[in-house]
């Protein structure tokens, strides 16, 4: 079976296939295979190629021209964005995950080397020793049997305790309450478990098969060191890389803005228009704030001519007081030094003295009773503009 699509050149097919590319948009991110995501982008493979088929339906050769481009720039736009993501990935990466990842397998690859090598020695030797409490057992059967016996003591479930060592390692049994079994924790530089059964020369063949299997696992940990990193090294390579398609991208990008200059002028035109209108709305707007502003305007230059006035009144005030005062301190002089010398004729000069002396206090009196009177008269001057 096949399906055919046929349109219409310069019909309403243009706008149908138009709705469908909005609905494909969303449908078909959502309908995915994906983990579940709360967000979705503009479009996907899909809709573009309802998009293509929205430009066929189209007659006007610059409109072709500009679908074809919208779904070009939007394909490339779709792969500059992986590449953005994938180069922050990889930054997280080199900055974090490897870093702590290699510290981790070098620490563990440490910790099975030690290890190895406690249990090396005590094999060469071909000892057998095993410690539980304070007994401790140098055949295998017995040691196996006191193990069994050991687990029926354990009083403590989901929590590990200590009971006894063997071949240079700590042992810590655990009763898991859940699936009601019991395991062993081997305690060297790193931790080993075996899962304890009924059989207790079983027991000590699955402890030694656990020790015996760890330079398998320290062979594989030197793996994955080295394959993190490899990771780590091709990463930093990777995230140096350019997106390949860049410049294409802003060829197109440059060509789809000339296009839709060309497409939108009338759009262009009501979006002039209105912004002349806003325009005259703002001049507006400002000259109304003017005129508000010139009654408050012409009332404070009002207040500062009269606060002006003011202090011209007051200085007028206090230049004719000044005036006074020295014409005053002048007539008093002149008849101090007349009658001075009419003392001086009739009472010689020790009575002047005390003449001078009496006169120069009256007139000091006099002067700073003046001050005050000028002291007063400012300060009523100055509350009377203060009350205004």
């Amino acid at each position: 079976m096949k399906i055919f699509r046929y349109i219409t050149e310069g019909s309403f097919d243009g706008y149908g296939w138009q709705l469908i590319e909005n609905k494909q948009k969303f449908i078909g991110q959502i309908m995915t295979g994906k983990s579940p995501i709360r967000s979705c982008e503009d479009l996907d493979e899909t809709a573009l190629s309802y998009a293509e088929v929205k430009a066929l339906a189209t007659g006007d050769p610059s409109i072709k021209e500009k679908m074809n481009l919208d779904v070009q720039v939007s394909k490339l736009k779709l792969l500059k964005a992986n590449y953005i993501s994938q180069k922050y990935r990889l930054e997280d990466d080199i900055i974090k995950h490897y870093p702590k990842r290699i510290a981790a397998l070098q620490e563990q690859i440490v910790g099975y080397q030690t290890d190895i090598q406690t249990y090396k020695e005590r094999v060469e030797k071909g000892l057998f020793c095993m410690k539980l409490g304070d007994r401790i057992f140098s055949e295998k059967k017995e040691a196996g049997v006191a193990l069994l016996e050991q687990c029926q003591k354990l009083k403590q479930p989901d929590q590990a305790v200590w009971i006894g060592e063997y071949q240079g390692f700590s042992m810590e049994m655990i009763y898991h309450t859940m699936v009601h079994s019991f395991t062993i924790q081997l305690k060297g530089q790193l931790s080993h478990e075996v899962e304890i059964g009924e059989d207790a020369l079983g027991n000590l063949r699955r402890m030694n098969h656990v020790l015996e299997q760890m330079p398998e696992e320290l062979a594989e940990l030197q793996e994955d060191l080295s394959y993190v990193e490899q990771q780590l090294e091709t990463a930093k390579i990777e995230v140096t890389k350019p997106f390949l398609q860049e410049q294409e991208l802003k060829e197109k990008l440059k060509r789809l803005q000339e296009l839709n200059a060309k497409l939108n002028l009338d759009e262009r035109g009501e979006n002039e228009t209105k912004g002349k209108e806003r325009q005259i709305e703002e001049q507006e707007k400002e000259v109304l704030q003017k005129e508000e502003q010139k009654p408050i305007e012409a009332e404070q230059k009002q207040e500062e001519k009269e606060e002006e006035e003011k202090e011209e009144s007051g200085k007028k005030q206090e230049i004719k007081l000044d005036k006074q005062e020295r014409e005053k301190t002048e007539s008093e002089e002149q008849r101090f030094y007349g009658l001075g010398e009419r003392v001086e004729k009739k009472e010689g000069r020790v009575s002047i003295k005390e003449k001078l002396l009496q006169m120069q206090q009256n007139m000091k009196k006099e002067r700073m009773g003046q001050e005050e009177k000028i002291e007063l008269q400012k300060k009523k001057e100055s509350k009377g503009l203060q009350l205004e």
